[in-house]
């Protein structure tokens, strides 16, 4: 894949559907094939201080991003400071993007990417603009270095709380509810997690796959590998 654009391949999905799971043992396997990649965890792998003074400067480089972010954030009703902060981090993905091709990289696999942070934005609120959430997306991936694909991993709301219940950390916001206000809250954004899904895709134009996330981890992470691994052939035949 030398001469390709690296992919980068966001999980999508309510918590507990198994985006973490999948994106590790995805990318173990395709280590083992040979492949130089990484994960969210590897992308911006610096000390804090230069991690915020790199973002600064690339804001000013490119203020575009941020100022979409800022656009959709106090778009979002009721807003709060969460909101603006989950926005700015979507923004951030137009310089997380870079670093596949600066690294090296033939892909990245990650687990919670810009289409996870736009939802954690509109979570809990009554209103938002597609139109605001369009133009952010199209601003982050602008003259990207890397070729976007799109995992949905979908599941059932009930489903997804079990497993968030059965995790022996606390990684969301419904670690710390109770089991009926995680569900009503799950319920009432599912649509929102799709329809957001469903704009990365007509934004970008990108590969996407939809899988049945109350399958096994190792039947997802099969038909996930299958599908990365065909994308990445497509990709290289293409330049």
């Amino acid at each position: 894949m030398s001469a390709s654009l690296p992919l980068l391949v966001e999980l999508v999905g309510l918590p507990g559907a198994g985006k973490t799971a999948v994106a590790d043992r995805v990318l173990q396997h395709l280590r083992a094939q040979g492949l130089t990649c990484g994960g969210r965890r590897d992308l911006g792998r610096e000390t804090r201080f230069s991690r915020v003074l790199s973002r600064v400067s690339g804001r000013i480089r490119r203020p575009a991003p941020g100022l979409a972010a800022l656009r959709f954030a106090l778009g979002v009703r009721p807003f709060s400071a969460a909101r603006m902060r989950h926005a700015m981090k979507a923004a951030n993905w137009a310089l997380r993007i870079a670093d596949p091709p600066a690294k090296g990289w033939d892909l990245a696999v990650v687990d919670q990417g810009i289409v996870q942070e736009v939802w954690s934005t509109v979570v809990g609120s009554s209103r938002w603009s597609t139109e605001a959430l369009r133009r952010l997306l199209r601003t982050v991936f602008a003259r990207a270095p890397i070729a976007p694909v799109f995992v949905h991993l979908q599941v059932e709301p009930a489903i997804a709380l079990e497993r968030v219940n059965s995790r022996s950390s606390m990684r969301s916001r419904f670690d710390r509810m109770s089991d009926d206000c995680a569900l009503q809250l799950l319920e009432r954004h599912v649509a929102d997690l799709e329809l957001a899904s469903r704009l990365v895709v007509e934004v970008t134009d990108a590969p996407h796959l939809r899988i049945d996330a109350s399958a096994s981890i190792p039947e997802m992470c099969r038909e996930v590998t299958e599908f990365v691994e065909s994308c990445a052939a497509l990709e290289g035949a293409s330049r």
